[in-house]
């Protein structure tokens, strides 16, 4: 900045404070609402203020205005007004309030002479009873027969916000913002240093209109709270997310949540390398500079729960009535769906739901829709059965076959094996890449095809020797562990190497899954046998296989070893 203009700048600060000194505090500033004896029936208030035109409103430490207005509640710092907007002073309670502005400058001191205004109000939240509606109405259809289901009010204006903070030895360290995602608006939050006590739990309780929030706790040094102190949010008295016992690390969280469905997502920010020093009494911050951080990584999401009572701001509730779509009342219920019944299949019906309380009825929901049809319960799949000691083991499969996707991709939707002997002829084409096991070669690209096998013990043979590709097969326990495992035992009838053996492998009673793999990135089709030992014979692989290139003279006893882990 020139002389010049450094001149001038201290001119008109002077001339301020001149100004500011010759006045009196009721013509620089002056609370315009809430002004002494209002009486609000909101648990929030909106401060206005006017301010002369001399001086000019600006953001703390700003360069280019004279000023901030500090707002005060009941003795509490409560926000501060930055420009002509009102701001708005949330959580208040049923009563008598007082209210203080004062015009500080721009780094936080008051002026010379105190430029200050005050209020004194009610709150007094007595207002015209809102008997709330039910929520979220839908419809099941069954067989003759239609179920409507719905959600308890919601109050209809806002939801109590609980926060807390346990403080560690480092509590100037923490600071939090609260965000109302669907707005933008900044609705609550605490600066670094406003935490002056150590080990010491805070609590904010916040009244926020339904709907996307965002809660992000900082830590200037970037270590976060250490265990067993930490952070946990509530939404009327129910746990969103809480991190008091094992501490949390890192420059920032941020937990998002909704507050009607009971969905939240928690994300953590922190340095990728260690922080290269351990803190003193005083530190300089200067080591953060060109130290990378992870950006926002996802290390948490759930649900919590949002049922609830019937609020009492709605009314005193006794029970829903149902009604058809034109006007009849079906019937009545306390519970959260109701079944009509006697329906013809094909034909469509369509409700409504009012919420009856002593004081009067709610306004009804939405009207929503269902068909009754009849309805054929799907038979098990796969059904086997496998003789034991004076016992018959049954093993059968969910309808469809079992898990979802592919059957045979997974091991949760596996390929069936029917009985001994056994064959099955197949491609693994069009199927993914899920497994992969060392025998001896690992990182296969293949893609792979999972068959079920139960056994009540025995020794089997398993071939994928006429197969088309250079093949791979391993078998898992029920519990996913590796017990057998082949590459290259076998030729196929043509001479050609590299297909897969596994010979007289013993087995306990249990379930099992047979792997179809590849070696390399290799697929193709495929023919596995299952059979009891020795009631096959098989044209044994000499071909030595080189990793880089396929075929190598440099044969270890590796090569063909069957891998067998009892």
């Amino acid at each position: 900045m020139s002389f010049v203009k450094r001149l001038r700048r201290i001119i008109e600060i002077i001339f301020v404070l001149s100004v500011l000194t010759a006045q009196n505090r009721d013509e620089v500033i002056e609370l315009i609402h809430p002004v002494t004896g209002t009486v609000i029936d909101t648990n929030f208030v909106d401060v206005e203020i006017t301010v002369a035109d001399f001086f000019t409103v600006g953001a703390p430490g700003c360069t280019d205005c004279d000023g901030y207005i500090q707002i005060t509640m009941d003795g509490t710092a409560a926000g501060q007004i930055t420009s002509a907007a009102a701001v708005t002073v949330l959580g208040l309670s049923e009563g008598s309030h007082f209210v203080e502005v004062e015009a500080l400058d721009p780094s936080g001191a008051s002026f010379s002479t105190v430029v200050y205004d005050s209020a004194s109000f009610t709150v007094d939240m007595i207002s015209e009873q809102n008997f709330c509606p039910a929520e979220n109405i839908s419809v099941l259809g069954g067989d003759g027969q239609n179920i409507v289901m719905w959600d308890e009010p919601l109050n209809p204006s806002t939801v109590l916000l609980t926060i807390e903070v346990v403080t560690d030895t480092w509590q100037g360290e923490t600071s939090w913002d609260l965000v109302n995602v669907g707005t933008g608006e900044l609705v609550a939050s605490i600066a670094a240093g406003d935490l002056t006590e150590a080990n010491t739990s805070y609590t904010w309780d916040i009244e926020i209109p339904h709907g996307n929030y965002s809660f992000t706790i900082y830590d200037s040094f970037g270590d976060g709270i250490y265990a067993p102190n930490g952070y946990a949010l509530s939404l009327n008295g129910v746990s969103i997310y809480s991190c008091i016992g094992t501490g949390w690390t890192g420059t920032e969280e941020t937990i998002e949540f909704n507050t009607t469905d009971g969905r939240f997502t928690a994300f953590n920010n922190s340095f990728v390398d260690p922080i290269p020093l351990d803190k003193g009494s005083n530190y300089d911050l200067g080591w953060q500079e060109g130290m990378a951080l992870t950006g926002l990584v996802l290390i948490e999401s759930g649900s919590f729960n949002v049922s609830r009572d019937v609020p009492e701001e709605c009314g005193t509730f006794t029970h829903y009535a149902v009604y058809s779509s034109d006007g009849t009342e079906l019937g009545t219920t306390t519970e959260l769906e109701y079944t009509h019944v006697g329906l013809t299949n094909g034909v469509e019906y369509c409700y409504y739901v009012t919420v009856v309380y002593e004081e009067g009825m709610s306004d009804p929901t939405g009207q929503a829709c269902g068909t009754p049809a009849g309805w054929d319960a799907e038979a098990p799949s796969n059904l086997m059965s496998f003789p034991g000691d004076e016992e018959m083991v049954l093993i059968w499969m969910a309808p469809g076959g079992g898990g979802g996707g592919t059957q045979g991709d997974v091991i949760e939707n596996p390929f069936v094996v029917t009985g001994i002997p056994f064959e099955d002829n197949g491609t693994t084409e069009g199927f993914n890449n899920d497994y992969d096991e060392t025998c001896p070669y690992t990182g296969s690209t293949s893609n792979d095809v999972v068959y079920m096998f139960s056994t009540s013990g025995g020794t089997y043979d398993f071939s994928l020797c006429e197969s088309g590709y250079d093949t791979k097969i391993y078998i898992y326990d029920i519990n996913q562990m590796n017990i057998a495992c082949n590459d290259d035992a076998c030729n196929d009838s043509d001479g050609n190497p590299f297909r897969s053996l596994l010979e007289s492998v013993t087995l306990d009673p249990g379930l099992y899954y047979v792997i179809v793999d590849g070696y390399g990135g290799q697929s193709g089709e495929y023919q596995l046998l299952i059979d009891f030992s020795g009631t096959r014979s098989y044209n044994y692989n000499t071909t030595e296989k080189d990793p880089d290139e396929g075929v190598s003279n440099s044969r270890t006893e590796y090569d063909f070893l069957d891998t067998i882990y009892m």
